[in-house]
């Protein structure tokens, strides 16, 4: 898409003092965008899906079977059941 318009890609210019983003220096084009860009995003991303499966997301997902239109629709295994109300006397 760059090529169709004549763009170059180029990485900001690199100050001695940055507040507002990252500023890793490096050499070549790839390594800057790897670094300030690619790296952070991937390091986001696998902290809001450990958030998002933590065992007490598991544990909230599990409750859901208890609700009575559920439990007449699905077969419930006691083991999720029994886990719940261990989990419920802490």
């Amino acid at each position: 898409m760059a090529n169709e318009v004549g763009a170059e890609p180029n990485a900001p210019r690199v100050a001695k003092r940055q507040r507002h983003r990252q500023n890793a220096e490096s050499d070549l084009l790839r390594q800057y965008y790897l670094r300030n860009v690619a790296i952070p995003i991937m390091d986001h991303l696998c902290a809001e899906l450990d958030s998002q499966f933590s065992e007490h997301s598991k544990l909230a997902v599990k409750l859901l079977n208890m609700v009575p239109s559920v439990l007449q629709t699905k077969d419930v295994k006691f083991s999720d059941i029994k886990e719940l109300c261990e989990f419920s006397r802490k």
